[in-house]
């Protein structure tokens, strides 16, 4: 069941479905704008206090910005893979206590600071692909300059991820009420039951590819080398207030950071400076 509630969380992270929320109504630039922001953040970002800020900011921006159930699937599915990431990463740090370059203060430190900006960029991608039709990253890319025949697949091949990762929940049902057990029994017994899920979505996969293939070519796709689209987003009031409020964000953390601003004196945890 673990497996396949990770598998839902990405899925969704790779599906639009318009709602009635503030994300789904903001303009792909703006979208695209946090993401961005969130990329500097991480690079700019190094204390503990300052990046679990952000962390926070953009968690918030997810719940009030998106269906409540829908952004915690996708959340868990992304913290799920961050913390095998940390994890990983610590039992590669362990060896250095012992030559004293660090302590376990300053490695727990490091580790969650580490996936705290590697959850932040994937959470800020997720929501940027979740809540943005591929139409309109498409009609992005294309004002950027980037000709629409590279565009196409693009978009095309992100829908086509959601697809796969569907097919791949039915066949997991599917394996298990016909007796497969994927979670129980030794190493190999395990692989061999991962071969019974991915064989048959490889082979889906491709018949599904060879469907599409005919459809894009009897629809007569690069005919014409430019592309009309059907409807063209405005840029409003709300996309000026979010990015806004997240740029200031990026650059008052950005200071207290470097102790320009004096906030982060203050703040300690038993005793021990956090800066």
């Amino acid at each position: 069941m673990l497996i396949k509630g990770f598998i839902s969380g990405i899925r969704e992270a790779f599906i639009c479905r318009f709602e009635e929320r503030l994300l789904y109504r903001l303009n792909s630039l703006t979208k695209i704008t946090i993401f961005l922001l969130t990329v500097i953040a991480t690079i700019l970002l190094s204390k503990t206090y300052t990046i679990l800020v952000y962390t926070i900011a953009l968690v918030t921006l997810g719940f009030t910005g998106m269906e409540t159930s829908r952004f915690k699937r996708i959340s868990l599915s992304i913290l799920l893979f961050v913390v095998i990431i940390m994890s990983f990463s610590i039992i590669y740090l362990v060896p250095r206590l012992s030559t004293g370059e660090l302590d376990y203060i300053d490695l727990l430190k490091q580790v969650f600071v580490n996936g705290c900006k590697f959850y932040c960029i994937a959470l800020s991608f997720s929501i940027y692909f979740s809540t943005t039709k591929p139409q309109s990253i498409s009609c992005l890319l294309e004002k950027i300059g980037l000709p629409y025949k590279f565009l196409y697949p693009l978009t095309l091949s992100i829908r086509y991820l959601g697809v796969v990762m569907n097919d791949f929940e039915n066949i997991y049902d599917v394996q298990r009420i016909r007796g497969l057990r994927v979670d129980s029994g030794g190493f190999f017994n395990r692989i061999r039951s991962f071969l019974s899920l991915f064989i048959p979505l490889i082979v889906l996969s491709i018949d599904r590819l060879n469907d599409m293939v005919l459809a894009l070519e009897n629809r007569g796709l690069g005919l014409y080398k430019k592309r009309t689209y059907f409807y063209r987003e405005g840029f409003g009031f709300k996309d000026i207030v979010v990015a806004a409020v997240f740029s200031i964000l990026v650059v008052a953390l950005y200071l207290i950071d470097q102790a320009v601003l004096p906030i982060g004196c203050f703040i300690n945890l038993k005793g021990l400076s956090l800066l």
